[in-house]
């Protein structure tokens, strides 16, 4: 029995690191303001920021803008009538939006929206909204490098390690014949990150046979570059992009990418050779991954989905939402309810940067 250890954003979260895309866009709003506020003007391809008379003096006196207050103070920008504030690029401005009101946003989704209003307006704006969306992507790649780079890898977690290591459990598999309890055969890290936080885990395992698959690439390229696109083929949309014989509709579309490097070649043999039970941790299990995920959960070889929730031990509200979002990876729902490990046999995925600030707490009492 094989082991398919999933990461998503939320394991980069539960160590620290601030990689949530509104984290990155108030990163982003908040280097704007600062450059505003020391050369009196900030501009680049989605963002203008300038006085609109000359000579005007900076009427905030607020000192230097952090990414909590970004958002805020924008807006406070935007209604002085001396400064002129201009959100030029129309993924950005509803990305802004979609924030402020929700508090989160799938940017790859929002891409789709979009690209779907351009094409019923016969290809007008295309060329602007890749262009804008490349420039998104080179600069939250930039972005998670520094949060990367200023990881303190002390922080790594025991009781993750645990978690992964754990014995095989046949009463998590619903049709367990020839399953033997036991450590896995072969543990199988699909990190869905662009980071390398996972990675540390990898090689603190020690296990005869590991694998580690960067299946939407790394920051230092040595897996291929970043994939940011949309992912769900089986989108009742999406046909229509085919349909229309123009491949820069195709552009950022994540099937494509996977060809370029051998990730999802590799993954996919691994899923063909041996029963497997997929382990989530911190992925959202969104629609924007919905051909990969569909393609793991449906797989014949795929016994059983066990979700490491956020929240405490009994805790149901996020493990509930992930097992909704997973529900629309399947199409066949007879297998959905086969493959979920109930809420009662799961549980919380440990939180290393909670544990790392008891044990400074503790050693500082």
């Amino acid at each position: 029995m094989n082991r398919l250890i999933i990461i998503g954003n939320g394991f980069d979260l539960a160590h620290g690191l601030k990689t949530s895309f509104k984290d990155f866009i108030a990163d982003y709003f908040a280097n704007a303001i600062n450059t505003f506020y020391s050369k009196n003007e900030y501009s680049d391809l989605l963002l203008d920021v300038k006085f609109k008379f000359n000579g005007r003096i900076n009427p905030l006196d607020i000192g230097v803008v952090t990414e909590e207050d970004a958002f805020k103070v924008l807006k406070v920008l935007g209604g002085d009538k001396g400064v002129y504030v201009k959100i030029k690029s129309v993924l950005l401005n509803l990305v802004f939006n979609r924030i402020e009101t929700l508090g989160w946003v799938d940017i790859e989704m929002e891409y789709f929206k979009l690209l779907l209003v351009v094409k019923t307006s016969k290809r007008k704006g295309l060329d602007e909204l890749h262009q804008e969306f490349e420039f998104i992507k080179n600069l939250l790649s930039e972005y998670l490098r520094i949060q990367e780079n200023d990881f303190d890898r002390t922080i790594c977690s025991e009781n993750i390690v645990e978690c992964f290591l754990e014995d095989v459990n046949d009463k998590e598999i619903v049709s367990n014949d020839f399953i033997k309890n036991g450590r896995p055969e072969h543990i199988y890290f699909l990190n869905f990150n662009y980071t390398s936080i996972g990675h540390e885990y990898f090689d603190r395992l020690t296990v005869n046979h590991k694998s580690f698959n960067f299946i939407h690439g790394s920051l230092d390229k040595r897996y291929g570059d970043p994939i940011f696109g949309f992912g769900d083929e089986f989108d009742q949309n999406y046909k229509e992009f085919e349909d229309l014989n123009d491949n820069e509709y195709l552009k950022h579309i994540k099937s494509f990418e996977y060809s370029k490097k051998q990730n999802y070649f590799s993954l996919i043999r691994y899923i063909d050779e041996l029963p497997f039970q997929v382990y989530l941790f911190g992925h959202s299990c969104g629609l924007s991954d919905r051909t990969m995920l569909n393609t793991l959960f449906e797989h014949e070889n795929c016994k059983s989905i066990k979700v490491f929730y956020h929240g405490e031990k009994g805790d149901e509200y996020d493990f509930i939402d992930k097992i909704n979002n997973i529900s629309r990876h399947f199409m066949d729902k007879t297998l959905l309810r086969k493959r979920i490990v109930p809420h009662d046999m799961c549980r919380p995925m440990p939180q290393p940067i909670k544990e790392h600030q008891v044990k400074i707490n503790g050693s500082l009492s």
